[in-house]
């Protein structure tokens, strides 16, 4: 019974995810949102990943976090209100902030695990 409890939790856990992912670009973060989060990392850390948590729907996996805003399909997550924010290097350090998306996009700019991140808002 319990391997049948694991399956069939696993297949809407994929459901979930396959729902929330419509309408992104590559299938990684709702990029067509008229609110939400546009991330970048400047602090040069090696392999570091974002995560923002899916209260208001999209995908809560870890990403790549590319160094400018310059392309929505990586660089955007489509969200609304209050969502949490982290920053992690896989199996090492991680950060994280709550966040509320306002209405425009949030430009989070990541400076180092030891520093705060860098807000501007489009769109207030």
């Amino acid at each position: 019974m319990k391997f049948a409890s694991t399956v069939i939790a696993s297949i809407l856990l994929f459901a979930t995810q396959v729902a929330s992912s419509a309408g992104s670009v590559d299938g990684s973060h709702e990029t067509n949102a008229g609110t939400g989060f546009n991330i970048r990392d400047v602090s040069g850390t090696t392999g570091l990943q974002a995560f923002v948590s899916s209260y208001s729907g999209g995908s809560d996996a870890w990403f790549d976090v590319p160094a400018s805003f310059a392309n929505p399909a990586t660089a955007r997550w489509g969200r609304k209100g209050w969502e949490i924010v982290a920053f992690q290097v896989p199996g090492g350090e991680r950060r994280g902030w709550y966040l509320n998306t306002g209405s425009g996009f949030t430009n989070l700019t990541f400076f180092g695990f030891s520093q705060d991140i860098g807000l501007t808002r489009d769109g207030l």
